[in-house]
């Protein structure tokens, strides 16, 4: 899920755009949500590209062993 970074107020917020949502979670610095964007991406098996204040989705990571997929 590709993610925006918006500031509210004194602020930062990760706006999801699949969702068309905000996250509840609030930032202090830009760079503190980008981060959490990026590892809420890995665990999705996601790659985090970051272009600008968005994150986004380069393509999924393959997790299965080509070897032993036989």
């Amino acid at each position: 899920m590709p993610y925006k970074v918006m500031k509210m107020g004194d602020h930062f917020q990760l706006f999801n755009l699949t969702q068309k949502r905000i996250v509840n979670t609030k930032f202090r610095t830009k760079e503190s949500a980008i981060n959490q964007g990026k590892n809420w991406m890995r665990f999705r098996k996601e790659k985090p590209i970051v272009k600008g204040n968005r994150i986004l989705n380069a393509k999924k990571i393959n997790t299965k062993n080509k070897k032993n997929d036989k």
